[in-house]
């Protein structure tokens, strides 16, 4: 399992949407957040191919009590845990917002679920093809939780939004004791636990169960059903408000959870006092621990982001904005460049913190340039393939 987490438009095939109307009004606060995770998931991906003591321990199947937890790679780990999270809960929030604006232009429900499963599919395939192609095995990692996420909403979409707030706190409140029933630490539980439940390698070498992630792009419809009845949208008002009361709420939960240290930290207690401790917290599988404080944290980021923007006016061709706006191009494309020097200089890949950072660095630089272009391209052509990407 180890190997598994150091490799961790052409016209629309539905209907012909009725009623053109310009491309919806962003909202700057989620295209900064997700901009702003991309970057940590830039030094995440940096860190794989450059860094030799990377930590990756997320796991009680990978962490023996006792390992030492270094402050500085722990800290490079740590701050990337907010991807994930981020990334299913903003689908889910554009996808609330999107569906809204779809069926106010007068699209078919049909329409609108075929332009999901169209997508889902397209991302869901997306990680296993590019791990298949650089390294001979396919892997589902986080877009085929995305994906498979996307085509899950053309049923889960049609719950009332007070059944998905249930199942979202009935999950994370009671996950442990379902994914404790086939949890195995050596990562061989049963093919369809390991696809819905539980990290493993077989049958398909899966780090992003189904279940867990789907529950996170289930909490983003919420959020973002809330928003789209409000009449500030994001920007102040009852979105902001309940953003904020709901990340401090959950940063509460996460204190409580990993203070009493016993239920909720997915067969990761901690082992003492210190700071590493209290946030080494389980990701594979996501326990009640590390969904209260990634969560907690996203929300009061975008809350206070969104809170700000409602008295600035940030520049659209900010580097946040500009890659938060073009995600999914950036995540295809920004590894190539690191797979290639990985290969080419082999000597860098035994480098350290040093060498991480200054990719890091350099790859967003030089991926500016490209997400601009792309992103101009999206707006010339709405209708192609770029739409998906």
């Amino acid at each position: 399992m180890n190997q598994l987490l150091e490799r961790s438009k052409s016209p629309s095939l539905g209907p012909v949407e009725p009623n053109p109307a310009p491309p919806a009004r962003r909202l700057a606060a989620v295209d900064g957040l997700r901009g702003l995770v991309m970057v940590l998931m830039a030094l995440d991906h940096a860190s794989i191919s450059f860094n030799a003591g990377r930590l990756s321990e997320d796991s009680a199947a990978l962490f023996q009590a006792g390992s030492a937890l270094p402050l500085a790679q722990f800290f490079t780990r740590w701050i990337t845990h907010l991807c994930a999270p981020t990334f299913l809960f903003l689908a889910g929030l554009s996808v609330a917002c999107s569906i809204r604006r779809r069926q106010e232009r007068g699209h078919r429900e049909r329409s609108i679920d075929q332009h999901l499963a169209t997508r889902g599919l397209l991302i869901a395939s997306l990680d296993p093809l590019m791990f298949w192609v650089g390294t001979g095995t396919p892997q589902f990692q986080v877009l085929f939780a995305i994906g498979v996420s996307l085509i899950a909403m053309v049923l889960v979409r049609r719950l009332a939004t007070r059944w998905l707030l249930l199942w979202v706190l009935v999950w994370f409140g009671a996950g442990e004791i379902v994914s404790g029933q086939v949890w195995a630490d050596d990562w061989t539980a049963p093919g369809w636990a390991t696809i819905l439940l539980v990290p493993g390698d077989s049958p398909l070498p899966v780090l992003y169960p189904v279940v867990p992630w789907l529950t996170l792009m289930m909490l983003g419809v919420v959020f973002g059903r809330l928003w789209s009845n409000d009449s500030d949208s994001i920007s102040g008002g009852r979105g902001t408000r309940l953003l904020l009361a709901s990340g401090y709420g959950l940063l509460a939960m996460f204190l409580t959870v990993r203070g009493f240290n016993n239920y909720g930290n997915m067969f990761l207690p901690r082992f003492d006092s210190s700071i590493a401790e209290w946030l080494h917290v389980s990701k594979y599988p996501p326990s009640l621990s590390f969904v209260a404080l990634e969560c907690g944290i996203l929300m009061l980021a975008l809350g206070c982001w969104s809170r700000w923007q409602t008295h600035h006016s940030g520049g659209d061709n900010s580097v946040l904005q500009v890659f938060g706006q073009t995600s999914l191009f950036f995540y295809i494309l920004h590894r190539i460049p690191m797979k290639a020097l990985a290969a080419w200089c082999p000597d860098w890949r035994h480098g350290g913190l040093l060498q991480t950072y200054a990719m890091t660095v350099a790859i967003c630089v030089a991926m500016y340039p490209l997400c601009r272009g792309y992103r101009s391209y999206k707006r010339k052509h709405p209708r192609s393939l770029a739409r998906f990407l």
